[in-house]
């Protein structure tokens, strides 16, 4: 039992590790290069709390850089869904950074998304290079998000349960096999199940709705109410998991195996599909 514990706890780190390093929301590289002129950019894909954004970017191969740098920005607001037009502003040498420069975009409400690129121009006005490239005359611009600042209190338990949520659908998962070959009851591994379910559900409903409410000025963002990404696929996952114990109603409410729909066979398959779908929903990159 230890060992299977220890695995799991391994496998579960891996797989948050995985997650974060996979987010929608990291700062990536990006550079673009054309002649003499080359931008380089790490992306500024969200700014909590208050303040304005601030865009930083080098470039190299300008020799006059007065207005030759452009921030161009637009907003899509959270309550109609409309897009702005673009915005033009000048990014300003940064005195710290030979290269570099900073443009700045307005503070928006939290849960506004803003969409931004990078334009190098010559003397006469015209476009040098973009960050990102043109591609067929258009330019697909980087993706930034205005969030709130959430609480240690709400941010640490809603990162520890969704870890004890894994962790325990790891070990759920290693208990159907001993289930299968009579090494323990199905009542011990309908606990390990319901430990998921619980954990799942704390991290997913009062804990994800107060983070989504800090952060976005909204309580929940899945379907029906929204497409949010990050929402849906952890109320998959919780709602596989709901089911799966549904079926052993018995013994998952009162310990009675005898009231159970369906038996230990269906319950293999059942835990076996909602691990499958935990691992895959955590595979996909989450927006947060």
């Amino acid at each position: 039992m230890k060992l299977k514990t220890i695995l799991a706890l391994v496998l579960t780190i891996i797989l948050l590790v995985f997650a974060r390093k996979t987010s929608m929301v990291r700062s990536v590289y990006m550079e673009a290069e054309k002649g003499k002129v080359k931008i380089e950019h790490y992306t500024v894909p969200k700014k909590e709390g208050a303040g304005d954004a601030v865009i930083p970017v080098n470039i190299k191969g300008i020799e006059n850089q007065e207005n030759r740098v452009l921030l161009l920005y637009r907003f899509k607001k959270k309550e109609s869904g409309t897009l702005t037009d673009y915005f033009s502003t000048s990014m300003i040498p940064d005195q710290k950074n030979v290269a570099g420069f900073k443009g700045i975009i307005p503070h928006q409400p939290k849960g506004d998304l803003t969409f931004y690129y990078i334009k190098v121009v010559d003397e006469n006005g015209q476009t040098t290079l973009t960050l990102p490239r043109t591609k067929n005359s258009k330019v697909k611009p980087i993706r930034l998000r205005f969030e709130g600042e959430v609480p240690g209190t709400v941010l640490l338990p809603h990162i520890l349960a969704m870890f004890g949520g894994v962790f325990f659908a790891f070990l759920s998962f290693f208990s159907i096999f001993e289930l299968k070959g009579k090494k323990i009851t199905l009542q011990r591994s309908v606990n390990l199940s319901r430990m998921t379910l619980g954990i799942l559900f704390l991290g997913t409903f009062p804990l994800g709705w107060a983070l989504n409410w800090y952060a976005f000025g909204v309580l929940w963002e899945a379907f029906p109410f929204g497409k949010d990404i990050t929402d849906n696929k952890t109320q998959i996952v919780f709602l596989f998991w709901l089911l799966t114990l549904i079926f052993v109603k018995g013994s998952f409410l009162s310990g009675d195996s005898r009231k159970n729909i369906l038996g230990e066979k269906t319950y293999f398959w059942m835990v076996f599909a909602s691990f499958l779908v935990t691992i895959l929903m955590y595979l996909v990159p989450h927006s947060l």
